[in-house]
């Protein structure tokens, strides 16, 4: 977490709950079962992408309002810190990138990358840096694709809003603040980080 003057109170965090987590929530998951016969696979995917971006809003929504105004906590040392609610990491595998990213996973659209814009035809060529993905962008995206001023397809991007958006920082760039563990082969990392508002 970030405090009004740029410093980290993660560090009293850490000292103070070491190895303890918080289970927030559990998210619940489409199965095919009786949908099978009336549903497509098509619309099946897409009732899973509603679904999970629905639970992200839901669960991150109270913290949305605060990444903006901050909130006042005391640490475990008694310090009191005016504090910014910050969307870190996400521990995934490809697939629950491109579901966290509502990014298209097929490389029959133009730009498959749930970090930038590289076409499809470029995937291979790791020596050429291509324009990062950010919040902003993906938003109008979204509106033009549901207006059908956009093909779908052209930006690889479901039309739906992301349960992750409305923090602040959000026309930070999404593959900017992304980085792979490659001490794993099947789970990245994925951060989402935010920057705290300027001291008033």
């Amino acid at each position: 977490m970030a405090t009004q003057d740029g410093a980290s109170v993660m560090a009293h965090l850490v000292r103070a709950q070491v190895r303890e987590r918080e289970l927030m929530a559990y998210l619940p998951y489409v199965t095919e079962g009786s949908l099978k016969q009336t549903v497509s696979p098509e619309r099946l995917g897409q009732l899973r992408r509603e679904l999970f971006h629905w639970c992200q809003g839901t669960i991150l929504g109270p913290f949305k309002p605060l990444s903006h105004t901050g909130i006042r906590l005391r640490d475990p040392d008694g310090v009191q810190s005016l504090v910014y609610p910050e969307l870190l990491t996400f521990v995934c595998d490809h697939p629950e990138a491109m579901l966290i990213s509502n990014i298209m996973n097929s490389y029959n659209t133009r730009q498959p990358c749930d970090q930038c814009w590289c076409p499809r035809e470029q995937l291979h060529d790791v020596s050429v840096q291509h324009r990062l993905r950010h919040e902003t962008e993906q938003q109008q995206n979204c509106q033009r694709i549901l207006s059908k001023t956009l093909n779908a397809a052209e930006v690889s991007q479901h039309p739906l809003r992301c349960g992750h958006w409305g923090f602040f920082g959000g026309a930070t760039d999404f593959g900017a603040c992304t980085g792979n563990d490659f001490m794993h082969n099947e789970v990245g990392r994925r951060c989402l980080t935010r920057s705290a508002p300027a001291q008033k």
